[in-house]
């Protein structure tokens, strides 16, 4: 017999002791706990104290029903407690209340005590009661209220409208989703027609309390007649008229040199007027361009809507963002882009230390301007050798540095068209490099590369040699201020070239362009000469130089301005080229003048003059044969050199453009006002 662990004995006769306890020494149990599904039986329901052991027995209540299985009895436990009480009544059940056609019915479960919810579909509407709840009826649960139906939600008729008609019977009955369509009544051949103002459509659609109600007001039919409209100095694009009804519309565009102020399409709206309002077409012109340090082209006094002019910069001078030249476009009396300015291109003067310049001494330097540095005794250059000034106001390559030599350090020696690998700022004693030509390039001795060691001291073992242009090519010349055709970087034997001066520079010959030919060995035959900032040309349509014409002109040059026939000199005659390569006094203009004096019958057609006549074209038909040629005597009307005289007219017409003089138009009249073929009136 196994015996007992120490300390273990006082506890097993505290057990024994309790073990021999007579029933319900140990306490009692208080009143059972009061369920929501059930409730005691009678004989318990009074009693409040219960001994150890004793069974009570309970009954469902009303809506509740039995769980097959489970015991409706409490135990009072030897702890003078009763235990936690099973689920021996459960909810009964009411049912499925069946479905609801045209609608839902919303279900948490069908137990007593819950509700369910009903809805009906779109364009129906409920009638009876949203929500039932399972309730207890005698014995038994029972929905409260009967499932309701949905019923379709009915509109009115559709509105009547004048001089108009809805699609179907008045009688019609009309519910949710219905549609009419309205139209306007047709009207004998020659009437105006009516216009449908609105929606031609309208539906059923649900209002309010869930009333039927039409989607809008119904549209409306009625005569609708806008002007016919035209643009001044503009032109219809589409809806050409004449007539224009409900919604018509026009599309504007206007005349060359005008541009459009307001929207280009408008429409006729039912109250007989455009919208939005008639657009203008207004003169669209650009001031001349001033432009210092720089060429305009075309150059004009004054510009028209669309005009484009190209702007480029002067030798030396870059636009601020870099280039050359911009194009710009007179729009709405402005310029688009807007015009940049000229800068002259301004690198700073720098100095090496340990170094010096070889050429390119400054002290100021301009575009492309060159500096060669070298570094003094003792010193080797990392970098390049050479730096130019960029149109950025910058020197590329970077400058260079003059670094100490030492006897275990070379520097990167300067090898001009060709490649070093490997590239490094600086080598030691014993580094390897090979330099290598580029195309059309061979070193002194014929090979394309060699390879050199560092012996320190900034010395190349063997020296380092230069890379030659071959025999059979040429390098692309230096031609400033000129262009190239055809470009490339190296061109062989027998290669031709045309180089052409830009606007306003000349060759040293006076001509504008030259051809030259590749011999070999970088040479051109004939040389290549540079090109020379000249005045522009003062020649031009009806202006003339009358003393002093040249090729070119150069500062100093003198010349003296004529217009030619029925043209006025507006300005100075006589000009200068100046140092700034401009005319001084600006060349002058030369525009039409108009001197009609015509008489027929004694009366006068026209008798003004008027300057700045832009275009004027008389259109002359005699009555037979042809256009006398004698000269002109006074009450004929001359065309150049030909005459028609009172017997022999049959027909003018006048056409004028710009700047007209007024027409005093007699009787009888002889001429209409329109285009046609013509010559100029001295």
């Amino acid at each position: 017999m196994e015996l007992l662990r120490p300390g273990w004995a006082p506890r097993v006769s505290a057990l024994l002791v309790l073990a021999l306890l007579p029933r319900g020494a140990l306490g009692n149990c208080g009143a059972p706990p009061r369920l929501i599904s059930a409730e005691l039986q009678d004989e318990f329901k009074t009693q409040t104290d219960f001994a150890v052991g004793t069974t009570v027995r309970y009954s469902c209540r009303s809506g509740y029903q039995r769980v097959p299985g489970v015991p409706p009895t409490l135990t009072c436990e030897r702890d003078s407690v009763w235990p936690e009480p099973k689920e021996f009544c459960q909810r009964k059940s009411c049912g499925h209340p069946g479905d609801l056609e045209n609608g839902k019915v919303h279900i948490t479960d069908l137990l007593f005590g819950s509700s369910i919810t009903f809805s009906c579909d779109e364009g129906f509407r409920l009638i009876g009661s949203r929500t039932s709840q399972c309730v207890i009826d005698g014995t038994r649960v029972t929905w409260d209220h009967q499932i309701p139906f949905c019923e379709k939600i009915p509109c009115r008729p559709p509105p009547e409208i004048e001089n108009g008609r809805y699609t179907g019977d008045p009688n019609n009955e009309y519910a949710y989703g219905a549609t009419v369509i309205y139209s306007c009544d047709t009207v004998p051949r020659g009437t105006p027609s009516f216009s449908l103002i609105g929606e031609a459509t309208i539906h059923c659609t649900v209002g309010e309390a869930q009333n039927g109600i039409w989607s809008g007001e119904p549209p409306e039919c009625k005569v609708v007649k806008c002007s016919n409209v035209e643009v001044e100095n503009g032109r219809k694009l589409s809806g050409f008229g004449p007539s224009y009804t409900y919604q018509d519309a026009i599309t504007f565009g206007c005349d060359a040199g005008y541009f459009l102020v307001g929207r280009n399409v408008i429409k006729c709206h039912a109250n007989n007027s455009w919208s939005p309002a008639i657009p203008q077409c207004e003169r669209g012109i650009c001031s001349a361009l001033v432009f210092p340090h720089g060429k305009v082209l075309p150059s004009e006094p004054q510009y028209f809507d669309g005009d484009s002019v190209t702007l480029t910069c002067d030798a030396n001078y870059f636009l601020l963002n870099g280039a050359k030249s911009m194009t710009v476009h007179c729009k709405k009396n402005t310029w688009d882009p807007p015009v940049q300015t000229c800068q002259m291109v301004k690198c700073s003067n720098v100095e090496v230390e340990n170094g010096r310049k070889l050429s390119g001494f400054g002290p100021s330097y301009t575009y492309q301007d060159a500096i060669t540095f070298g570094c003094n005794a003792g010193y080797f250059l990392v970098g390049r050798n050479e730096i130019k000034c960029q149109a950025n106001n910058s020197w590329s390559p970077a400058i260079p540095t003059c670094e100490e030599i030492t006897p275990t350090v070379c520097g990167t020696p300067q090898f001009s068209n060709g490649q070093i690998l490997p590239s490094k700022p600086r080598y030691v004693t014993g580094d390897r490099i090979t330099l290598t030509c580029e195309a059309n390039y061979v070193l002194f001795d014929g090979a394309k590369s060699m390879t050199v060691h560092c012996k320190g001291n900034n010395v190349w073992d063997p020296p380092v040699q230069t890379c030659q242009i071959t025999p059979s090519v040429c390098s692309a010349p230096a031609f400033p201020n000129g262009n190239i055709l055809p470009s490339k970087p190296q061109y062989v034997t027998g290669d031709g070239i045309t180089l052409t001066c830009e606007t306003n520079y000349v060759l040293l010959d006076g001509e504008k362009s030259m051809t030259v030919h590749c011999k070999g060995n970088n040479v051109w035959d004939p040389p290549v000469q540079t090109c020379l900032h000249v005045c522009p040309d003062p020649v031009s349509t009806h202006r003339n130089v009358k003393s002093g014409a040249k090729h070119h002109y150069v500062v100093g040059d003198n010349v003296t301005i004529e217009c030619s026939t029925v043209y006025t000199l507006h300005g100075e005659p006589n000009i200068q080229c100046t140092g700034e390569l401009q005319w001084k006094p600006a060349i002058p203009e030369c525009s039409l003048s108009l001197y009609i004096k015509i008489s027929i019958g004694g009366k006068y057609l026209i008798n003004t003059k008027r300057d700045a006549v832009t275009l004027v074209l008389f259109h002359v038909t005699p009555k037979s044969g042809p256009l006398t040629t004698t000269a002109s005597s006074s009450g004929t009307l001359q065309i150049g050199a030909k005459v028609c005289t009172i017997s022999t007219l049959a027909a003018i017409s006048i056409g004028c453009f710009l700047h007209c003089p007024l027409l005093a138009f007699v009787s009888p009249p002889f001429w209409v006002r329109s285009l046609g073929l013509g010559l100029l009136l001295p």
